[in-house]
C-alpha cells in the first residue's frame, strides 16, 4: 500500500468529526427525559409491593425494600434529575405507605414516620448524586451494597453460631436502614421473628438501645443530604 499524500491525511482528519456527529445522532440520549427517569425511580421504589400480592399487601415488605433501595435511588435522582424534580420521586412512596397505613393501621402505626425515614435515606443519596454526578451509577451500586450489608450485619446474614454481644448488636441495629425505617413507622422491629432470635434482642434492654423515631433519624438524614446538595451548588458556582 502506498504512502498517503498530505491532502489525503487532511481529508481523513476532517472526516472524523463528521463521523462522530453521525454516531451521536444515532445513539440514544442517556439519561432519558426527566419524566421518564422520575417514573422509573418511583416505580423501582415500589418494588416491595410485588412479593406480597398473593397474600395481601404487607407494609413491612414495602418498607424493607424502601430502606434498602432509597439511598441508591436518591443518588441516581440527584445525578439525573433537576434539583426540585428529584424530590418528587418519593411522592408515590408516600401515597403507597399512607394507603397501607389506612388499610391496616395495626400493621403500620405511623406511616408518615416511615415515609419520612425513607425520604431521609433518599435525600442522603440525592445529595451525594448532586455532588458526584459523573460517578453516579457506581456510587448508587455501592450505596445499595452498603445498605444490604448494614441490614444483614446484626444477624450476620443468618450465619452466626451465636448472636453478637448485646452492646455490639444494639449498635449494629442502630446502623441498619431497615431498623430505621420500620421503627420510624412504629413497628417493634426488635421483636420481629427475623430479628428476635438471630440478633438476640431479648438481651437488649432500654439501657442499651431505644427505637428510632422520625425526629432522631429522618431529620439528621434530611439535613445531611441537603448539606451535600448545598456543597454541590457551591462547587458549581466557583
Amino acid at each position: 500500500m502506498g504512502r498517503r499524500t498530505p491532502e489525503e491525511y487532511k481529508g481523513l482528519a476532517l472526516s472524523f468529526p463528521r463521523a462522530n456527529r453521525a454516531l451521536d445522532s444515532l445513539s440514544p440520549t442517556f439519561p432519558p427525559r426527566p419524566a421518564v427517569v422520575l417514573g422509573i425511580l418511583s416505580a423501582v421504589g415500589l418494588g416491595g409491593l410485588a412479593p406480597s400480592r398473593g397474600a395481601g399487601l404487607d407494609p413491612a415488605a414495602l418498607l424493607t425494600w424502601l430502606a434498602l433501595a432509597a439511598t441508591a435511588l436518591g443518588v441516581l435522582a440527584g445525578a439525573w434529575l433537576p434539583r426540585a424534580t428529584a424530590l418528587l420521586v418519593t411522592l408515590p412512596w408516600w401515597a403507597a405507605v399512607e394507603g397501607l397505613g389506612r388499610r391496616a393501621p395495626g400493621a403500620l402505626p405511623d406511616p408518615t414516620g416511615a415515609w419520612w425515614a425513607a425520604a431521609g435515606l433518599f435525600t442522603l443519596g440525592w445529595g451525594a448524586g448532586c455532588l458526584w454526578r459523573h460517578g453516579a451509577v457506581r456510587i448508587a451500586g455501592a450505596a445499595l451494597l452498603i445498605s444490604g450489608l448494614l441490614a444483614a450485619l446484626p444477624s450476620g446474614g443468618g450465619r452466626l453460631a451465636q448472636p453478637w454481644p448485646p452492646g455490639a448488636a444494639a449498635r449494629l441495629l442502630d446502623l441498619s436502614p431497615v431498623a430505621i425505617v420500620l421503627e420510624c413507622g412504629g413497628l417493634d422491629f426488635m421483636r420481629h421473628p427475623a430479628v428476635y432470635g438471630p440478633v438476640g434482642t431479648m438481651d437488649i434492654g432500654p439501657e442499651l438501645r431505644a427505637p428510632w423515631r422520625a425526629t432522631t433519624a429522618a431529620v439528621p438524614l434530611l439535613l445531611l443530604g441537603a448539606a451535600l446538595a448545598g456543597a454541590a451548588s457551591l462547587r458549581g458556582a466557583r
